[in-house]
């Protein structure tokens, strides 16, 4: 088996797409990516759209029909106040909404298809052996896309879990989200699915599904692992819940593949997010969970999408984990702890050691 890290990267969109579907953040991603030393090591790999027929396993199939219809819901109310779509989508800012809308279904529609095939892409030269672990490279990360609604289209590591399962016969995947925010998609998708782990370490917020007593349906008890964190949990508090309930439930659970939804948002300068980590925390997360992957799965483990609201944070918390994933020790410039005051979270990690099933 190689050593190598794999590399699956958004192809660039057709030049006669419209600038409401322009990647102008994701470009600067990935020309830093490029520019940067890992790049040379890494494993280009091809990337093709998602299968629909994996597509619709993981979402509902009226939901894709709506993705292809101008006049369904999804797209008719994009630019009320308060949709989906303005969270998503640029403001169209003089742009006829049927010119808009056809637009969205002409390139942003099979972007997404092109973002989840490249998580599939990594997921497939892993399980092939072509690569030891890999990262798939893609703009935006719809991690709130449920299986029929969400913010965004599709739901690209929902659909990577999906691919192992149908494609390679897999039993046990593992998502791990540490995204600043509550990873429902996942969770919604594969509620009762006993296959998947779903984990996600988030702001403390009111979604019910995002608590500790969420654990899992009856159908797929234990599959759900909540770290409802409170702001301003920082590096020692992400690094303790990381070492003693995440990677204990991962070693208890025995993943087959890891997949984790690298989005960083939580860092201290993201306007987004008020977690207050810092790059040498995230890259301390992105460690661990790689010697998790080395333990427990012979090191399969895929990261992505990379990025984060804070552009140059999000390039260099993206090639630490590249870094991470390769071998390489991280880009001692880049770090930047961030000292402030961390609130204890002594009670919830004894909360969850008590009563989760894979803690207990």
């Amino acid at each position: 088996m190689t050593t190598r890290t794999g590399l699956a990267v958004l192809p660039p969109l057709p030049e006669d797409a419209p600038w409401y579907v322009q990647h102008r953040e994701f470009s600067h991603l990935l020309s830093a990516v490029q520019a940067d030393a890992v790049f040379k090591s890494l494993l280009s790999l091809e990337v093709r759209p998602v299968d629909e027929a994996v597509v619709r396993a993981a979402h509902a199939p009226q939901y894709i029909d709506a993705l292809k219809d101008p006049a369904s819901a999804f797209y008719q109310t994009l630019d009320q106040p308060q949709s989906f779509g303005q969270e998503l989508f640029r403001v169209r800012e003089g742009v006829a909404l049927q010119e808009w809308i056809e637009g969205l279904i002409r390139y942003a529609l099979p972007d997404a298809l092109l973002g989840a095939g490249a998580v599939c892409s990594g997921i497939q030269a892993i399980l092939a052996g072509r690569c030891r672990n890999a990262f798939a490279l893609v703009s935006g990360g719809g991690h709130h896309v449920e299986r029929g609604q969400g913010r965004g289209m599709l739901n690209e590591l929902a659909l990577g879990a999906q691919f192992a399962l149908d494609r390679h016969g897999l039993r046990r995947v593992a998502v791990v989200d540490y995204d600043a925010h509550f990873g429902n998609g996942v969770v919604d998708i594969f509620y009762n699915d006993p296959r998947v782990f779903k984990c996600s370490l988030h702001e403390l917020a009111g979604d019910a599904r995002s608590l500790v007593e969420e654990t899992g349906s009856a159908a797929a008890p234990g599959t759900i692992l909540n770290v409802p964190l409170p702001n301003s949990s920082g590096d020692k508090n992400y690094a303790a819940v990381i070492e003693r309930v995440v990677i204990p439930a991962l070693r208890r659970w025995r993943p087959e593949l890891i997949l984790v939804f690298t989005h960083f948002d939580a860092h201290w300068s993201d306007p987004l997010g008020c977690m207050m980590l810092s790059n040498a925390g995230f890259a301390a997360i992105n460690a661990a969970l790689r010697r998790c992957a080395d333990e427990v799965c012979g090191g399969r483990i895929l990261m992505g999408p990379g990025g984060g609201y804070h552009p140059n944070t999000g390039v260099r918390c993206t090639l630490d984990a590249l870094r991470i994933l390769a071998g390489l020790p991280s880009d001692p410039a880049a770090q930047d702890r961030f000292t402030s005051s961390e609130p204890d979270i002594t009670f919830l990690i004894q909360q969850l050691s008590a009563t989760h099933p894979l803690l207990k």
